[in-house]
């Protein structure tokens, strides 16, 4: 497939939005694209990208809107490499994404690949500007579609709704290696251990859990395993306190980030994620996928993913008793679990396979390609 596409990532910073939009460019160059990614020398991004092979080029960058000085460098880019797609996934990288297309003669077709939602009005003349002239966007599940539209002058049939898709190969349950997996992170062996992984911050809401879980009867033997590294001291000193306060110290572990969330979520009995504000909720796909029971909140997009009572279960976000109710409904109906599991295995086998989602950006890519040759720019 003949079609040049340039990935627009020039940020230091580094978390899900630069890691999403640099592996989408590895999974469309296995699919014979050709990529190059756009970044700073030197930055997390680009380390990413050189090891998953891919072609990177580097820009100076002071600042992200209207940055004349890197629309230019970036034009040239686009008419070097005779780039047919820019994608770019922060919205503030936008207005100098337009400003390249412009300049440039190749006038490659700039999609916003939408991580976050942020719920901001931006109908003001800058952003009218932006999301007038911008081709396309592509975002995660319909609240951030019907968001992007009643926050921004976007046209609707430029936004295409396309979910996030993981390798459900990798993903996957792994009951005979349960025990072996828990002593391999040192878990317990026999222990129903409810899994929460995450950043420790305030919005991930692990609070709550802890909670929910003094509300359970503590001559059972259920513990909490908490996996994730920490942004926040004051939070986790709070989350510390609260455990001591309580008495719990043995019946709750901590254990940092690990890359190896296939593997941990085999650990669990059930997986809880009990964010206040979630706009995807990608650890609900992969623990679904291990055919996990999961509990999440009914927030942002996670009620397009679980439909309580028949892959999953919702409660209202800092409802801790209710949470509480449903963690004990589960510890003593094991048919429940099973079935639960199975169906969450199911739903993510139809709507969340990786190659599902990356088919999905093809085909729209090509649909834009196509429109570009009827529209001439």
């Amino acid at each position: 497939m003949n079609i040049n596409i340039t990935i627009f990532n020039p940020l230091v910073e580094y978390g899900g939005l630069e890691i999403a939009s640099t592996k989408l460019g590895k999974e469309l160059q296995d699919r014979t694209f050709k990529v190059n990614v756009v970044t700073i020398a030197g930055s997390k991004v680009e380390g990413l990208a050189r090891s998953l092979k891919l072609q990177v080029e580097h820009i100076k960058m002071n600042k992200p809107y209207f940055n004349f000085n890197a629309a230019i460098q970036l034009s040239k880019m686009f008419d070097k490499n005779g780039t047919d797609i820019c994608i770019v996934g922060k919205s503030s990288l936008l207005s100098t994404a337009i400003l390249s297309k412009k300049l440039s003669q190749k006038k490659p077709i700039v999609v916003f690949h939408q991580q976050m939602q942020s719920g901001l009005n931006k109908k003001d003349f800058v952003h009218n500007w932006i999301f007038r002239n911008l081709d396309a966007a592509v975002v995660l599940n319909n609240k951030m579609r019907d968001d992007i539209l009643r926050t921004t002058i976007i046209d609707n049939c430029k936004v295409r709704v396309i979910p996030y898709g993981i390798d459900i190969e990798k993903f996957r349950p792994m009951p005979d290696e349960k025990l072996e997996l828990r002593k391999n992170f040192n878990l317990p062996i026999d222990d129903f251990l409810i899994g929460c992984i995450g950043r420790i911050d305030r919005q991930k809401g692990q609070d709550v859990l802890l909670k929910a879980f003094f509300e359970l009867d503590q001559k059972e033997k259920i513990k909490i395993v908490f996996a994730g590294n920490s942004n926040d001291e004051e939070y986790f000193a709070a989350l510390k306190a609260l455990i001591l306060e309580n008495d719990i110290q043995d019946k709750v572990l901590f254990i940092p980030f690990t890359d190896k969330v296939p593997e941990l979520m085999n650990c669990f009995d059930i997986l809880v994620v009990p964010s206040h504000c979630e706009t995807f909720g990608l650890v609900i796909i992969e623990g679904m996928a291990c055919s996990l029971p999961v509990i999440g909140t009914h927030c942002g997009g996670v009620p397009e993913i679980i439909d309580s009572g028949k892959n999953g279960f919702l409660v209202e976000p800092k409802k801790f008793s209710d949470l509480s109710e449903l963690i004990k409904m589960l510890l003593t109906n094991k048919d429940l679990m099973g079935k639960i599991g199975k169906n969450a295995r199911e739903t993510v086998e139809l709507r969340f396979d990786k190659d599902i989602e990356i088919n999905n950006i093809i085909k729209f890519y090509l649909e834009l390609l196509s429109k570009k040759q009827t529209k001439p720019d």
